[in-house]
């Protein structure tokens, strides 16, 4: 969902603009320069491979998925509705719904104890890895 909500608000682009050009639109201080935005297909290629190893039938009753619980699907969920109160310049909605995202996945991080507790390698790279 999230992916395709984030291509397609590119792609069509949502409400006529990309979501590079309305951050160029409001410009501060803490906005980073257009080519940092490029980390996202790296963020979204790693939750993709979290996805796939959660969903794996060896992996469906481990802990990791029992911690993150509901936290993942919430997050996907804040980040997409974000795409559209972003894109439709709902920009105080928009930064409310940014924080459930920060919270849901500081929440996702602080029940895996990542970087506190030591996990087989492939936990560490499909699960730890994205959330970090």
């Amino acid at each position: 969902m999230v992916i395709v909500v984030n291509t397609l608000a590119n792609s069509l682009p949502l409400n006529n603009i990309t979501t590079g050009e309305l951050a160029d639109k409001y410009y501060n201080l803490f906005t980073p320069a257009a080519y940092v935005f490029s980390i996202w297909f790296v963020i979204y290629l790693l939750l993709g491979a979290f996805t796939i190893f959660q969903l794996l039938p060896k992996n469906r009753d481990k802990e990791f998925v029992k911690k993150i619980g509901w936290l993942f699907p919430l997050s996907c969920v804040f980040n997409s509705v974000w795409i559209f109160f972003w894109h439709y310049e709902y920009l105080l909605l928009s930064l409310l719904v940014m924080f459930g995202l920060l919270f849901s996945l500081i929440g996702i991080y602080l029940r895996l104890d990542i970087g506190r507790v030591y996990v087989e390698p492939g936990v560490k790279r499909y699960v730890h890895l994205p959330f970090s």
